[in-house]
């Protein structure tokens, strides 16, 4: 039973990280792009890791993954919001001139 809600979940995260792409190619300017990137690629890959932890049931395998994803919520957000700030800081540094 674990296999098939975890195969499930990971479907979900895959269609997640999809739907993301999708938004990726719809909106123009550069910071909906990184906004949807971020969410999409935060959301589904977490999906995608619980759903590997699901799968693989308790353990140390499960322990390594959780870390992961531990790391991965925390440092993924704070990357894209550098970025995303850096490249606007530029943007309105170009339009004050």
């Amino acid at each position: 039973m674990g296999k098939v809600v975890g195969e499930v979940v990971i479907g979900i995260g895959l269609l997640t990280i999809f739907t993301g792409i999708v938004g990726l190619i719809r909106f123009t300017k550069f910071r909906h792009r990184i906004l949807i990137c971020t969410l999409s690629d935060t959301v589904g890959t977490a999906v995608v890791l619980l759903g590997i932890m699901i799968r693989q049931g308790t353990g140390f395998f499960s322990l390594k993954t959780g870390i992961i994803l531990l790391a991965m919520l925390i440092v993924n957000p704070l990357i894209a919001h550098r970025l995303a700030s850096t490249a606007c800081g530029n943007e309105r540094d170009r339009e004050v001139k």
